[in-house]
């Protein structure tokens, strides 16, 4: 897929789930070079596209049929919007980070 493709899919799954993409128009007509990066890096549309769902920043150890024994130390938990926008900003290419959760 295109980078403007996945931003086009990843806009129409956040719109499903509640975010008004409108103020984008509005960096368009400023002449923003790149008006996407106010969207994809926006908390309504993160809430949006990744949920509210908690993430860990470690996995549990589980053991050999899968059943959690421990939790490592120092585990942060994060609503899943949040962490995956801290991921997004290391990425080289953010577009292509959205494109894993289409």
């Amino acid at each position: 897929m295109t980078n403007e493709e996945i931003l086009n899919k990843a806009i129409e799954k956040a719109e499903k789930n509640g975010f008004i993409e409108s103020e984008m128009r509005h960096f368009e007509l400023l002449g923003h070079p790149r008006p996407y990066e106010y969207v994809i890096y926006n908390h309504d549309f993160a809430k949006a596209f990744w949920g509210e769902a908690r993430v860990e920043n470690l996995p549990p150890i589980r053991n050999e049929v899968g059943i959690v024994i421990a939790r490592p130390r120092g585990i942060v938990s994060h609503k899943g919007w949040q962490y995956h926008l801290q991921q997004m900003v290391l990425e080289e290419d953010p577009i292509k980070y959205l494109e894993r959760f289409l």
